[in-house]
């Protein structure tokens, strides 16, 4: 009984001291996974009285999504990949930036400009007008900034 018990014990050992190849040659996530920054101005035609767009209002918000699968290395039929979402905040100036994930073979950011209403200048009165958002595609690389504007 000694002697199976003992073989027992050899074996798990031996398996044991088994390593896989992620575990003899590691790759750190920074190498396969980086971040990638989308940065742009958002305007819109906020006064009819002059010409050009003007930048839209402090706090729209905008928001950015990737599928997980962009930061696989090795993508699966049968996996199923959540999306994974950031968001920001256009600041005073009508910009925004936004950093996001970006994979090994980079990453299709879907990015989200919300409907908003605001007044608008007109030579008789303000008027309150809704300016509808739309969604854009944008591909990033890993350690790169984008520049992706939007006017409504």
């Amino acid at each position: 009984m000694k002697t199976i018990f003992y073989l027992i014990v050899a074996v798990a050992v031996v398996f044991s001291a088994c390593q896989n190849e992620n575990s003899v040659n590691p790759r750190p996530t920074e190498e396969i996974i980086g971040k990638a920054t989308i940065t742009g101005r958002v305007k819109a035609e906020l006064n009819t009285t002059t010409t050009g767009l003007e930048n839209v209002s402090q706090g729209i918000k905008i928001i950015a999504e990737i599928s997980t699968a962009d930061l696989a290395t090795n993508v699966s039929g049968s996996v199923v990949y959540p999306n994974k979402y950031y968001e920001t905040t256009v600041s005073a100036t009508g910009e925004y930036s936004i950093e996001v994930e970006a994979g090994p073979r980079g990453s299709s950011v879907k990015l989200y400009f919300p409907d908003f209403r605001a007044d608008v200048t007109t030579n008789s009165a303000p008027v309150s007008t809704v300016f509808t958002g739309s969604t854009r595609t944008v591909a990033v690389i890993k350690n790169q900034t984008k520049i992706q504007d939007f006017n409504y």
